[in-house]
This record gives structure tokens, C-alpha cells and sequence, in this order.
């Protein structure tokens, strides 16, 4: 059962009462209140740097708020600065998930700066250590795997995207296997391979043949793919 309105509304008031300042700035962030979370992101940075307290993760934290506030103010830059500092203060060798989980964060910021060259090689370690770790049908393999495919298409190489966007599709079809529920971001996966496939200029019945085989793999019943693929076309109608 999800959380009510009202109940947030109180988790938040009570968060901005908070004897934690950070977490008083990750309340007024959750609100809206951008420049109330700003100012207390500052102070957690300041108590930090003041007392020398060895605490990288509540520092990473402080350093990824401003990050946020930055990118929703679009200023990318400042943005990055903020994810590079909460990024450095994890240790990859103790937590190599943790470093890939800071990193992307990083890459989608280098990507929206069309900084292509600095993010690539990142997304591909990040890929490799979500695969090692996670398993190749994690969401994050997932997610990994969606970002480096649009960098692989912003760049002009469609065809290097196409199996990667695969797969992807093919994780959420597993999802739906495993959990009988399907994934909100699955129709998405569907609808991106299906404009790629057809910039790539495959012949409808390939499209279809690479997509079965994915059904396949992930074990999911044709009555379902069809449903998906009904509605996806259905969207691409309109």
C-alpha cells in the first residue's frame, strides 16, 4: 500500500523539524522549497569540512542535493561539479556498485553537456560492473544499458544501439515473466527500439523476429507480447 498525501505532507513537515540538517534539506528538496534546501545543503558541506568528521556518505549526500538543485535550474555545470564531488568520495575498491551507481549519475550529466567522449567509456565500466555484480537482468544493468544506447545514438551509431536497446527490452519482458506485472517503463522500451529499428530500416517482419526472440529468452507468452506490441502501435498511430 502506498503512502497517502496527507501522511507525506506530515513525513515532510516532520523532516524539515529534523535535529539532522541534511535531513531538514532533503525535506525542503522532496517540497520544492529549492532555495530553503539549498541553504542547508550548504550547512551540512560547511559542518563537515569544519569539524573534519570522517563521513563521506553524508557529504555525498549534501554534494548530490546541490547537484539537484542545479539540474533543475538547468545549470548543468554546476550540476556536474556537484555529482564529480559526490562521485570522488566513494571508494570504488570497498564498493564498486556504490561507484557505479555515482557514476551514472555523473555520465547523464557529461551526456546532456554532449560531453560524449568523458561519458562512454564510464557507461561501459559502469555496464560491466553492473553485469559482474548484478546480473545482466538487473534494473540498473537495465538502466545502463538504455543510457549508453542513446549516447551510441547521439553519436550516429544506430547500429552499435540496436543490441543494446534490445536487451533492454528484453529485461522488461523478464520483469513481466517474474512478477506477472508489467514494468511502467516498458511500453517506452518498446516504442524507442521500434523508431531505432525503423531508422535502421529493418523490414517490419525483422523487427518482429528480433523482438520474438526476446519474448522468448525471457519467457513470456505470446497473448502478452502482442498486447504490447497492439499498444505500442496503437501510439505510433496517433
Amino acid at each position: 500500500m502506498g503512502i497517502s498525501v496527507e501522511d507525506l505532507r506530515e513525513l515532510l513537515a516532520a523532516g524539515k523539524t529534523n535535529l539532522d540538517t541534511l535531513v531538514q534539506a532533503q525535506a525542503f528538496l522532496c517540497s520544492g522549497e529549492t532555495e530553503s534546501a539549498d541553504g542547508k545543503f550548504d550547512e551540512v558541506i560547511a559542518e563537515v569540512e569544519r569539524t573534519r568528521e570522517e563521513s563521506g556518505k553524508r557529504l555525498a549526500e549534501a554534494f548530490a542535493g546541490k547537484a539537484q538543485i542545479a539540474f533543475d535550474k538547468v545549470d548543468y555545470k554546476i550540476a556536474l561539479a556537484y555529482r564529480q564531488k559526490a562521485a570522488a568520495l566513494v571508494d570504488r575498491s570497498e564498493d564498486p556498485l556504490a561507484w557505479a551507481d555515482a557514476q551514472i549519475e555523473v555520465t547523464f550529466i557529461q551526456s546532456q553537456l554532449a560531453m560524449y567522449r568523458d561519458a562512454e567509456p564510464l557507461l561501459r565500466e559502469i555496464l560491466r560492473i553492473n553485469e559482474e555484480k548484478r546480473g545482466a537482468v538487473h534494473s540498473q544493468t537495465a538502466k545502463t544499458l538504455n543510457n549508453l544506447a542513446i549516447l551510441l545514438l547521439a553519436t550516429n551509431r544506430p547500429s552499435e544501439a540496436e543490441p543494446l536497446m534490445r536487451r533492454h527490452v528484453g529485461i522488461f519482458f523478464l520483469f513481466l515473466t517474474n512478477s506477472d506485472h508489467r514494468h511502467p517503463h516498458t511500453l517506452d522500451a518498446v516504442e524507442n527500439y521500434l523508431r531505432l529499428a525503423c531508422e535502421l530500416k529493418l523490414p517490419y517482419s525483422e523487427i518482429l523476429a528480433r523482438l520474438d526472440a526476446e519474448r522468448e529468452k525471457a519467457g513470456l507468452s505470446e497473448e502478452a507480447f502482442e498486447e504490447i506490441w497492439a499498444e505500442v502501435l496503437a501510439g505510433n498511430s496517433e
